[in-house]
């Protein structure tokens, strides 16, 4: 829902937990997508996930979504594929899967370089990058291509499951290369850690609501008030659930739901980034042993 909102950039983040699901959430993202028209039958879906994930691919999208005509490229139908965009923009192989090692490949990302130098514009309609931590550091080869993929695309989803640092560079570069128009420097990302700090220890605190929990919450919100006064979408709503917070009114679960999502709209990353772990997720899990 992140990504199909109406406020969406259509560039997300899924950092759900492993096991939570991050491979059917990007099938529904596309099948949704297809299924509005936002996607029509001529526009170029892409894959690019680890060798070893290739043939997983294929096989959800067929057996889950019905959607049999993805294509795992080699060497030769990759080179195809983007000669044919750079020489007449049209794409033959319009699902495509392909390894991250194979694409990285400089011939490769000279031939991207070349389609979107030709081309003048993003020719992907949706890019899909799994296991995106890979691409975290800067300098690197892969970093680059990273990059490159993303300004040659119109919609992004990465996924990944592995943790990461708030207060690490990992994170803003996985949203540089994610939305480089929305994180466009290191520096005004670090602008925004103590808001997003803020909101997620807010969220983690109301979630508790025990007598400590509760004085802390105030000290934090009476921040993220100033904030919310400044939206006219959640202010006095946020307002009125602020109000009985502060005088210490029990809040029933509804309204610890609602203030939950008003928090989190407060975040600014909210509409860049998701994380869903297991325990929120999964009802009946299996213990291992």
């Amino acid at each position: 829902m992140k990504f199909l909102g109406p406020d969406s950039d259509e560039r997300l983040l899924i950092a759900d937990e492993v096991g939570v699901g991050k491979t059917i959430e990007a099938g529904i993202i596309i099948d949704e997508l297809i299924s509005r028209g936002d996607i029509k039958h001529n526009d170029a879906i892409m894959i690019v996930c680890p060798s070893v994930l290739c043939t997983k691919w294929k096989k959800e999208l067929r057996n889950k979504f019905l959607m049999d005509d993805f294509y795992i490229h080699d060497g030769k139908t990759l080179s195809f594929l983007l000669n044919e965009i750079k020489e007449t923009g049209k794409i033959h192989y319009v699902h495509s899967i392909v390894s991250e090692q194979l694409f990285r490949g400089e011939k490769y990302q000279e031939l991207l370089k070349e389609c979107l130098e030709e081309r003048g514009e993003a020719f992907f309609g949706l890019l899909i990058v799994d296991e995106c931590h890979h691409y975290r550091n800067v300098g690197t080869n892969t970093n680059k291509f990273g990059k490159l993929l993303s300004l040659c695309s119109d919609r992004v989803v990465m996924l990944s499951a592995t943790p990461f640092n708030l207060r690490s560079d990992d994170f803003y570069n996985q949203l540089h290369m994610l939305n480089p128009t929305l994180f466009p420097e290191q520096s005004v990302f670090n602008q925004l850690l103590k808001q997003i700090r803020n909101v997620n220890k807010s969220i983690s605190l109301l979630k508790k609501d025990d007598a400590k929990s509760r004085s802390n919450l105030i000290l934090l919100v009476d921040q993220l008030k100033i904030i919310a006064e400044q939206n006219q979408y959640i202010a006095s709503e946020f307002m009125n659930i602020y109000n009985k917070i502060v005088t210490g009114e029990v809040l029933s679960i509804k309204e610890k739901v609602d203030f939950e999502k008003l928090l989190e709209k407060l975040n600014p990353i909210s509409s860049s980034f998701t994380r869903t772990l297991k325990r929120d997720a999964i009802e009946h899990r299996v213990t291992r042993e």
